[in-house]
């Protein structure tokens, strides 16, 4: 069986494994709208799977356009937890379901090592995690699949680590920041100040969640925000406190789950009562939804 090769990204030598096939389909007679993306591997909606040579290494990322989609779109680069997979992510979150409901493309890559996890501490044996995700980053706006100002980049547990790690690292592409199950505090220059969302349970025995409303106050004084959060309970057992009038147009925002534990909130593997009183995938896309919208 051959496959068909696609749009390289730049820089990175890239074979595709197709799911959603390049080109219009042969056998379709109906009309239907052309996406003008270009992204690697398709060249219309769906999710496509494909497997990009970055050195030596193999990665896989997943990437889901919205339907019908005809250029750039908001998008969201997924990051998953230590020792996980793309497909497994996206199957836990729904983020690339439900983002591409809203209009919203969703690119999840995988990470390497054994276990797999994301190199933020950019050690000396692992892959240049920051230097592929820049390069997928702008393929996708090169080929017209992404809006440049509406790049954002959400992340699990040590996926989390490495989001916030990559909204303070040149080329400074991403407009807001999702980290949900572990956090980092703000390594921004002073005029670099993405939307920030921290999603943390307070039963978290894996990445304790003592210090954390500290360390986002500290990513609100960074932004030059109002000295006061908003605080409220949008729901029972969630309490969030919402920084605003930050520079930029910016806000910060934690969203605590009272006794919630170290798993995606709402995601298919919340079994405690606690841990299902949130969607973080709806938070997170409501915050990038809302960033950059006119």
């Amino acid at each position: 069986m051959s496959f068909p090769r696609c749009r390289l990204l730049p820089g990175l030598a890239v074979v595709v494994l197709v799911i959603a096939g390049c080109g219009d389909d042969p056998v379709a007679t109906a009309p239907r709208v052309v996406d003008r993306c270009r992204l690697p591997g398709t060249a219309g909606a769906g999710t496509g799977e494909r497997v990009v040579v970055d050195g030596a290494r193999e990665r896989t990322v997943l990437v889901a356009r919205p339907d019908p989609a005809t250029g750039p779109t908001p998008t969201v680069v997924a990051l998953h937890g230590h020792g996980g997979r793309a497909a497994d992510f996206e199957a836990t979150t729904g983020l690339a379901r439900t983002g591409t409901t809203r209009g919203v493309t969703v690119v999840t890559p995988q990470a390497e090592g054994d276990p797999r996890r994301w190199n933020f501490d950019r050690r000396p044996d692992g892959a240049d995690d920051f230097a592929f995700v820049a390069a997928l980053v702008d393929d996708l706006i090169d080929g017209g699949c992404a809006e440049e100002d509406r790049v954002f980049v959400v992340g699990s547990s040590n996926g989390a680590a490495f989001a916030g790690f990559l909204a303070c690292a040149p080329p400074y592409r991403f407009a807001a920041v999702a980290m949900v199950i572990a956090t980092v505090p703000s390594g921004c220059p002073t005029d670099v100040t993405p939307s920030i969302l921290t999603i943390r349970g307070t039963a978290d025995d894996h990445v304790r969640y003592p210090g954390t409303p500290e360390m986002v106050a500290g990513d609100a004084a960074h932004h030059g925000c109002g000295a006061e959060p908003e605080a409220a309970a949008p729901r029972a057992g969630v309490e969030r406190l919402r920084w605003t009038g930050c520079r930029g147009g910016s806000e910060v925002e934690l969203l605590t789950v009272v006794g919630g534990t170290h798993t995606w909130p709402g995601g298919t593997a919340a079994t405690a009562p606690a841990d299902r009183a949130l969607s973080a995938t709806d938070a997170v896309l409501d915050l990038f939804v809302r960033t950059g919208a006119s």
